[in-house]
């Protein structure tokens, strides 16, 4: 995961801010949490990173992380050859 961003939600104000890492400014504000967190685990999703959320205290309160599987079919199989996904 070299070019990764890892996205932090984080309390700012009244509001909830998803932010890159290595970013200084806010990629979105939202008047939820909840709308936050939906947010930045969709950009770590396609991003590949992962999504941080940090409580009121600025503690992280909850990850998820987005991992790149490759499934190999065995070759006699109808399915054959090479499949990746994200789960």
């Amino acid at each position: 995961m070299a070019n990764a961003k890892n996205v932090h939600v984080v309390p700012r104000g009244e509001k909830w801010a998803v932010i890159r890492e290595g970013n200084s400014r806010a990629s979105s504000l939202h008047g939820t949490q909840n709308h936050a967190w939906q947010t930045g685990q969709g950009m770590a999703r396609s991003d590949k990173g992962e999504a941080f959320l940090h409580g009121q205290n600025g503690q992280i309160r909850q990850r998820n992380t987005t991992l790149m599987v490759t499934i190999l079919f065995h070759p006699e199989t109808r399915n054959s050859g090479r499949s990746e996904q994200a789960i």
